[in-house]
């Protein structure tokens, strides 16, 4: 696919995966809500964290057209 195509749509993917993982942490934050404080409060960092390696590979295709990470050959360092 090209970038022209690539980057908005993996644009419009991640911002819709984010919204949709908001929506899930927002659902649960009942249930959180019973927690003790401290609890909650790492809780809501984890849950804040947890999304970036969860969207590495789209970001990652966004930008080279490949989901998987490729190894740097010696001679390329």
């Amino acid at each position: 696919m090209a970038p022209v195509v690539r980057k908005p749509l993996g644009t419009i993917l991640i911002i819709f995966a984010l919204c949709a993982y908001a929506a899930l942490v927002g659902l649960a934050s009942g249930s959180i809500a019973r927690l003790p404080v401290l609890v909650q409060g790492l809780l809501y960092l984890l849950a804040g964290v947890a999304w970036v390696p969860a969207l590495m590979p789209l970001t990652r295709w966004t930008e080279t057209g490949s989901f998987s990470r490729r190894r740097q050959r010696e001679s390329d360092a």
